[in-house]
């Protein structure tokens, strides 16, 4: 891995211990794998954190906000899979907690999360109708 990867994957560690230490239980394990999900013009900024033997996602809302009567949608997407909703984005918290279900959690470390604008209380269609905002893969720590 290059140098500034390294350095890289170092910080987005440290930021994500400190965020989300606070956060988590002091008997909670420790973060296995990040995501920074960020939009092309850093309107929005999300940084997530799985905890793989529980499966846990911390999902934190650092930079921007829902559109006024719409939903922010955390999508998954695995390899060359189809997206799946991993739901909606609490609008009155910066952090949101999401249990994986156990068929996703193989998938969970490579994968992409995905952000999109979707209509009040979600997609209505099961699949992401609204633009994409923001995407990050899930790296290892």
């Amino acid at each position: 891995m290059p140098a500034f990867l390294c350095a890289g994957a170092a910080a987005l560690t440290l930021l994500v211990a400190l965020q989300f230490g606070s956060y988590m239980q002091p008997d909670a394990v420790t973060p296995t794998s990040v995501a920074r999900v960020v939009a092309q013009d850093n309107g929005l900024v999300v940084a997530a954190a799985y905890v793989e033997d529980s499966g846990q996602l911390f999902v934190e809302r650092q930079i921007g906000a829902r559109a006024q009567g719409r939903s922010l949608e955390l999508w998954i997407i695995a390899g060359d899979a189809a997206p799946l909703s991993l739901g909606i984005l609490a609008t009155d918290e910066t952090i949101n907690e999401i249990i994986i279900p156990e068929s996703l959690r193989i998938k969970m470390v490579g994968a992409t999360l995905a952000i999109s604008d979707e209509p009040a209380g979600g997609s209505p269609t099961g699949a992401p109708t609204g633009a994409v905002l923001a995407a990050g893969e899930i790296t290892t720590l």
